[in-house]
């Protein structure tokens, strides 16, 4: 597979962690589970508020599942691929952020 290959599925899968970090953190579909989590525990209540935050745990769960296209070092990859994913993912969370700011 090709670098430019692996480059567009790491693109894809930052923009997934963005949109579901953005949607479970701002969303009011998601607002009773936030208020819900956060009345139980602190620290799942911050985690439950923070886009950047909850992108970290987002790419855990997708990094976990067999992605062998995206790593080009073996486990060093992975590490890289996890941190570039949270990267590309904060990017796009505050550009969707910003343009949800401009739509109110």
């Amino acid at each position: 597979m090709e670098i430019s290959e692996r480059i567009l599925i790491l693109m894809c899968i930052a923009m997934a962690v963005s949109v579901i970090a953005m949607t479970v953190t701002k969303a009011v579909i998601f607002r009773g589970v936030r208020e819900y989590v956060s009345s139980k525990s602190n620290f799942f209540g911050e985690l439950f508020s923070c886009p950047f935050c909850f992108s970290f745990y987002v790419s855990l769960l997708l990094i976990v599942f067999p992605f062998n296209a995206i790593p080009l070092f073996g486990f060093v990859g992975y590490f890289v691929t996890y941190f570039a994913i949270i990267g590309i993912a904060a990017i796009f969370s505050g550009l969707i952020y910003y343009l949800f700011s401009l739509m109110e």
